[in-house]
């Protein structure tokens, strides 16, 4: 049976949606950072016959590298949006925020962050 959380467990169910947010998107941006840092681009692997920076060439690589991994991962970050799911209570289908809330069992559809499941 579905019912309606409460306040703090809604605030918690919102800051765990934002950890999980923001941990896939410094893990996408330590990744590109180490990526852009480590090895080379299309036109240098063919010019020096190396996918990898000489480790001599890194700590020079290292700076504009740790910029481009924040602005992706801040861009990623603001650009995960997605549409909330929605679910009736009464009959438990579900479907993606369309901005109907009648439901055809007769029944409303709510966000899913605000309901939860008890059995």
């Amino acid at each position: 049976m579905w019912v309606k959380r409460t306040e703090f467990e809604i605030a918690e169910e919102r800051r765990r949606q934002r950890r999980s947010r923001l941990r896939a998107a410094a893990l996408l941006g330590v990744f590109l950072t180490l990526m852009t840092a480590l090895t080379f681009g299309s036109r240098e692997i063919e010019g020096r016959h190396r996918f990898t920076v000489p480790t001599s060439e890194i700590l020079s690589r290292l700076p504009l590298s740790i910029v481009f991994g924040a602005v992706a991962a801040l861009a990623i970050y603001k650009l995960q949006r997605t549409r909330p799911t929605m679910i009736c209570p009464q009959c438990e289908a579900t479907k993606h925020d369309d901005g109907i809330r009648q439901c055809s069992c007769g029944g409303h559809f709510e966000k899913m962050e605000v309901m939860k499941y008890v059995a």
